[in-house]
C-alpha cells in the first residue's frame, strides 16, 4: 500500500499512477487526498473497481476532474476503510482511467477558481451540517446515557426496596412464630399450673374428708375396731359389731342421692349409684363413712364435699337416748326376716356348703340387737370372713345384693 507522509506532496500524476496502480492490484478501501489548500477528497476502491469518487464536495464525473487539477497533494490509502457513497454519473473503471490518463481532461485551473469559492461555501456547509449531525448524535447519546443510568438507578432502587421488603415480612414471620412460641409455652404452663393446682386440691380434699371421718369415727367409738381373727379349727372370730345405721336402706340410699344431687346436680345420681353398687350391703356407720367418703371427693368444691357428709352422716346416726330399734335391724318372725334369712342361707350353702347352716343358725343368734332385732350387716360379715377369698367374697354380696333387690 503506497502512502504520503506529512508535507510530502506529490503531483497530479502520481496521484493518478496510485488509482492505477489499486485498481490493478484489485485492492479494496478508500484513498484519502488532501490538497496543499487543505482541500479533501477520496476514491472508493472495491475489488479494483473505483465505486466513488468525491473531491471538493463534489461527486461523480466533476469530482474526477480535480484529479488533474492537484500539482500538491498528499494521500495514503486504507483497506479498513470503505466509504460508500452515492457513485453519481460515474462512468466504467476503465473509462475513469482512460480520463484520468489525458492529459488534456484536466480542468483549466484559472477556470477553477471561481467554482472553488462556490464549493468552499458548499463543503463548508457540508462541514456545518456534519458537525450539526455529529452533535444531535452526541446529545442523543448523552440522553441515551442518562436514560440507561436513570434506568439503572431505578431498577436499583426497586431492588433495594424489594430486599427491605423481604428482610422485613421474614422478621414480622419471626416475630409471629416467637409470639406464638411464647403463648404456647404460656398455655402448657397454664395447663401445668391447673393440672398441679386440681391435684393439689384433690389432695386437701381427701385429707379434709378423711380426717372428717376419723373425727366421726372417734366420736361414734369404733373407728379403729380390728378385724376378726380366725379361731383354731379355720373359723374366725367375728369382727366388733359397727354402729347401726338409724335409717333402713331405702331410706338411706334415697337421703344419700337426694343430697348429692341437690349438690351436684344430674351427675350426682350417677355417682351415687356406681358408688351404691360397689359398696353392696351397709352393715353400720364405718361402711356408710366410707360410701360418703367416696362421693365426697367427687365434688369440686371442699365445702359442698363438707356438708353432703355431715348432713347425710347426721340423718343417719341414731339420737342418743333413743329407744327404737336400728332401722338396719331385722325384726324376728318378720316376712323380711323370713326373707332375708332364706337368701342368706341358701347363698352360703352354695360358698360354704351345708355347714353354712349351722353358721347362719349361729351368727343370727350372735347378732341380735334386743327386742328379738337382728343385725343383718354383721350376720353378712361374719359369713365373708368364712369365706375367706376375697373375689369369693365380693361375689357372694352382690347376689345378695341382686336378690334382695
Amino acid at each position: 500500500m503506497a502512502a504520503s507522509r506529512d508535507n510530502d506532496w506529490r503531483n497530479s500524476d502520481q496521484l493518478v499512477d496510485e488509482i492505477i496502480r489499486l485498481v490493478e492490484a484489485g485492492s479494496t478501501g478508500t484513498l484519502f487526498v488532501r490538497t496543499a489548500d487543505d482541500h479533501l477528497g477520496c476514491v472508493v476502491f472495491a475489488n479494483g473497481e473505483i465505486v466513488s469518487v468525491m473531491f471538493r464536495g463534489v461527486r461523480g464525473v466533476q469530482g474526477l476532474e480535480y484529479v488533474r487539477a492537484f500539482n500538491q497533494s498528499t494521500f495514503h490509502f486504507d483497506e479498513n476503510a470503505l466509504l460508500w457513497e452515492d457513485p453519481g454519473d460515474l462512468p466504467d473503471t476503465r473509462d475513469i482511467l482512460e480520463k484520468l490518463g489525458d492529459p488534456g481532461s484536466a480542468v483549466d485551473r484559472d477556470a477553477m477558481v471561481d467554482r472553488d469559492s462556490t464549493f468552499d461555501h458548499d463543503a463548508t456547509l457540508d462541514r456545518g451540517m456534519m458537525l450539526d449531525r455529529s452533535a444531535k448524535l452526541e446529545r442523543e447519546a448523552k440522553l441515551e446515557r442518562e436514560a440507561k443510568l436513570e434506568r439503572e438507578a431505578k431498577l436499583e432502587r426497586e431492588a433495594k426496596l424489594e430486599r427491605e421488603a423481604r428482610l422485613e415480612r421474614e422478621a414480622k414471620l419471626e416475630r409471629e412464630a416467637r409470639l406464638e412460641r411464647e403463648a404456647r409455652l404460656e398455655r402448657e404452663a397454664k395447663l401445668r399450673r391447673d393440672v398441679q393446682l386440681d391435684r393439689d386440691v384433690k389432695l386437701d380434699r381427701g385429707a379434709m374428708v378423711d380426717r372428717g371421718a376419723m373425727i366421726r369415727r372417734s366420736a361414734i367409738g369404733d373407728g379403729s375396731a380390728p378385724a376378726g381373727r380366725r379361731r383354731p379349727g379355720g373359723r374366725a372370730t367375728p369382727p366388733p359389731r359397727q354402729p347401726a345405721i338409724a335409717l333402713s336402706a331405702s331410706e338411706l340410699k334415697r337421703t344419700v342421692l337426694d343430697t348429692a344431687v341437690a349438690i351436684m346436680g344430674p351427675v350426682g345420681k350417677i355417682i351415687c349409684d356406681e358408688e351404691f353398687a360397689r359398696a353392696g350391703i351397709l352393715s353400720g356407720l364405718n361402711d356408710l363413712d366410707e360410701l360418703l367418703r367416696r362421693i365426697a371427693r367427687e365434688m369440686d368444691d371442699e365445702t359442698d364435699a363438707r356438708e353432703f357428709y355431715n348432713d347425710v352422716l347426721t340423718k343417719a346416726t341414731p339420737r342418743e337416748g333413743s329407744t327404737t330399734a336400728p332401722r338396719t335391724g331385722v325384726a324376728e318372725g318378720s316376712p323380711e326376716y323370713n326373707k332375708l334369712r332364706e337368701v342368706i342361707e341358701s347363698e352360703a350353702i352354695e360358698f360354704l356348703g351345708p355347714l353354712a347352716t349351722l353358721l347362719c343358725d349361729e351368727y343370727f343368734q350372735k347378732y341380735s340387737a334386743g327386742n328379738n332385732v337382728i343385725d343383718i350387716g354383721q350376720v353378712i360379715n361374719s359369713l365373708v370372713d368364712e369365706i375367706g377369698d376375697p373375689a369369693r367374697a365380693n361375689e357372694f354380696r352382690e347376689r345378695i345384693a341382686q336378690r334382695l333387690g
